[in-house]
């Protein structure tokens, strides 16, 4: 703190010098010479490593992989996926529903590292409040995500600097959801609440 203070107040005589030398400003102003300029071309070229930095099975890796690696990142998942269903007697299918920010998005630095991201309906179950509503059916883009596991909803593509690296897309065009009210306690206005859940894991051993 000392030493930033002496700066600081020496910067300051000496400002307080220039302005006063003869009565006027001693700062000299930068005069432009006319046609004396130049400039240099800068290129960033985007490479990749010869080996995948991240993979646990390639000797001299990390194992487990780093948590804070930047290599492959799950970017992005929708926000939300709002339904809407009459009141039914014990069970419920609805075939679509509305999706919020639509996509899954993945970051990766490696074309040749095989990855996928996979879903599961959180305790499989929705829920009122105490009350639980098994989910018997959840389905992202066509695929019905498995009971008490997860399942498979977005993975790489070829493995090729075009399609598997930089920020790979894929979006969600329609969900659907079945469930069971057993008790048939729902009643009308009633809102339920649940969460898909999302990990992305790299599949070991890429070529």
């Amino acid at each position: 703190m000392k030493k930033t203070f002496k700066l600081g107040k020496t910067a300051a005589l000496l400002g307080v010098l220039a302005l006063t030398v003869g009565g006027t400003s001693a700062l000299a102003a930068d005069n432009t010479v006319p046609n004396q300029t130049g400039s240099t071309n800068t290129t960033v070229d985007i490479k990749e490593p010869d080996t995948d930095p991240i993979d646990p099975t390639i000797p001299g890796n990390p194992d487990p992989i780093n948590p804070n690696q930047k290599s492959l990142t799950l970017e992005h998942v929708p926000t939300n996926y709002n339904f809407e269903t009459n009141l039914s007697n014990k069970t419920y299918t609805i075939s679509s529903g509305t999706v919020t920010e639509d996509t899954i998005d993945v970051f990766n630095d490696f074309s040749k590292r095989k990855w996928v991201v996979k879903a599961q309906v959180e305790n499989d179950e929705l829920t009122k409040g105490a009350d639980k509503y098994p989910v018997t059916k959840f389905t992202i883009n066509g695929k019905t995500l498995a009971t008490g596991t997860e399942t498979v909803v977005m993975q790489n593509k070829d493995l090729t600097v075009a399609n598997n690296t930089g920020k790979i897309t894929d979006q969600v065009t329609s969900v659907g959801v079945d469930f069971t009210d057993s008790g048939d306690t729902l009643k009308v206005g009633d809102t339920l609440t649940g969460k898909i859940n999302y990990q992305l894991y790299l599949v070991s051993g890429a070529d």
